[in-house]
């Protein structure tokens, strides 16, 4: 939702390319956060008298390499679309650029804050 108010404020238009935009970004950063869920509930179970805050860095540590090279493969891949002749396509381009950006910065220096509030297994 960060990146779409902010797409608001700067009045970037909408088209039907850049439409697909919030479905994309929405997917892409769910996929960020449930593999970090998914890994911090291995090392709970798997090192239960571990603290919170070991666990999570843990977490982070094992899962930012992997997903960092997920993160910028994708926006390599879509910032390419920003060489493309067709202002939609460019658009889309550094919509999703920018967002995927966003996404993988929250996911791990918000979301890891996050975690530690869920209960233990």
């Amino acid at each position: 939702w960060l990146m779409l108010g902010f797409l608001g404020w700067a009045q970037w238009p909408v088209t039907v390319i850049s439409s697909n935009f919030i479905s994309l970004l929405l997917i892409m950063t769910l996929s960020l956060t449930i593999h970090l869920i998914v890994r911090y509930r291995e090392f709970q179970h798997d090192e239960p008298e571990a603290s919170a805050r070991d666990t999570l860095r843990n977490t982070v540590m094992a899962m930012i390499k992997p997903c960092f090279y997920m993160a910028i493969t994708t926006i390599v891949a879509f910032g390419s679309l920003t060489f493309s002749g067709i202002r939609p396509v460019i658009d889309f381009g550094w919509m999703m650029t920018l967002g995927l950006t966003v996404a993988f910065l929250i996911t791990f220096i918000v979301f890891p804050a996050l975690l530690t509030l869920l209960p233990p297994p």
